[in-house]
């Protein structure tokens, strides 16, 4: 397959489906793959891309299901405001324009609209690869096979396996099913677990049977604050026990099973509190908060946002060209190193965790730019305090 790049100030970034790679080269490393120099290279370096790399695309807040955790407040009986066909079109047009590479499709439930497979296959057509993330529960057998030749990965929502039953929507039986028919149409096919007080102890059954079923990984996602979540967030949380156990469980659980454990970006100061050597971390590229600087998300209605765990700015992404640079709906996101409040300002960690989850800070301090108040760093300091 012929690579995707594009231009960056530090290089280029590279991208092939097969094997799955986003690879980010020196000046040096692009020419001798045949990319020309760009007047990018003699711009300054700074965090933030020039465009983003991936867009979170929220389709719709419509879902078949009321999981009690769910981050959108989704539900069947959601408006019907969400953009037509026509109107993604033009939107896909504006990302394809800033050389976007991925778009991470969902929801509510992407499936739950007829013309999802023209979106995705749109995407296709726009050289930007879709990916997809499901409850399962309206795969079939013929959405599997073409869902598999569109799709660079299609992630199941399951937050535990039968008879084990969280958030309130037995999510497990059919994702199972569903993850079972797309791996035999060929797709490539991870599973997406939230981590909360209550299912904690049940992550490493997940794990057992996604390795069993010829799942490509597991992502470990952090109980966000949002949506619905926030009315049961303080009691639904991870205790800090479990905050601290959740790195070491999953370099464990994916070395006995043989499958990566990946952690959102959002539990870096899990990592963190551990004291890994930072010089590896940044080589390794775990990183915290990437929103607005490669990250970009987009609601329903087409308005974008840091990530989609946070509250949407006025910005359409039609807008992209000049709102990617100028939005200040950003800065909480791009300023943080610069601006850090201690412990973050001193911590040797600052540059690669970013301060924790921006959506945490902001519901639990009422400031998005706050140190993650659940960072064992950020609660030890404030302990002393």
């Amino acid at each position: 397959m012929t690579p995707r790049w594009r231009h960056e100030r530090f290089g280029a970034i590279v991208a092939l489906d097969e094997p799955p790679l986003l690879a980010h080269v020196d000046q040096e490393l692009a020419q001798d793959l045949g990319i020309p120099p760009s007047p990018l290279w003699k711009e300054p370096p700074r965090e933030a891309l020039e465009a983003p790399e991936e867009a979170h695309l929220t389709l719709t807040r419509r879902c078949n299901l009321t999981c009690t955790h769910c981050y959108q407040d989704s539900s069947p009986r959601t408006a019907d405001d969400d953009l037509t066909l026509a109107e993604w079109l033009l939107r896909l047009d504006a990302l394809a324009r800033a050389r976007v590479f991925h778009v991470a499709i969902g929801g509510g439930e992407a499936l739950t609209r007829p013309d999802l497979l023209d979106i995705a296959a749109a995407a296709r057509e726009r050289d930007i690869t879709p990916n997809l993330t499901t409850n399962g529960t309206l795969v079939t057998e013929e959405f599997a096979r073409r869902a598999a030749a569109l799709f660079g990965q299609i992630n199941v929502s399951i937050d535990a396996l039968p008879p084990v039953r969280v958030f309130g929507t037995d999510k497990a039986t059919a994702g199972m099913r569903a993850a079972s028919i797309l791996v035999r149409a060929g797709a490539r096919v991870g599973v997406n677990v939230v981590v909360a007080r209550q299912n904690f102890d049940a992550i490493a059954p997940v794990v057992a049977w996604a390795a069993a079923t010829g799942l490509v990984e597991v992502e470990l996602l952090r109980l966000k604050p949002t949506g619905r979540a926030r009315v049961r967030y303080l009691e639904e949380r991870l205790t800090r026990a479990q905050r601290e156990r959740l790195f070491p469980l999953a370099l464990e659980l994916a070395s006995r099973h043989g499958i990566p454990v990946k952690l959102d970006c959002s539990a870096a100061p899990f990592i963190a509190c551990h004291a890994p050597d930072a010089e590896r971390l940044e080589r390794f590229e775990v990183a915290g908060c990437i929103g607005s600087l490669s990250l970009l998300g987009v609601d329903e209605r087409g308005r974008t946002s840091g990530c989609s765990f946070y509250p949407a700015s006025t910005d359409d992404v039609l807008d992209l060209a000049r709102g990617w640079d100028g939005s200040p709906a950003y800065a909480p996101f791009r300023d943080y190193v610069r601006t850090a409040e201690e412990p973050c300002r001193s911590c040797p960690y600052l540059r690669s965790c970013r301060g924790g989850c921006r959506a945490v800070a902001l519901f639990l301090t009422g400031r998005g730019e706050a140190p993650d108040p659940e960072c064992p760093r950020v609660e030890d300091h404030c302990a002393r305090a």
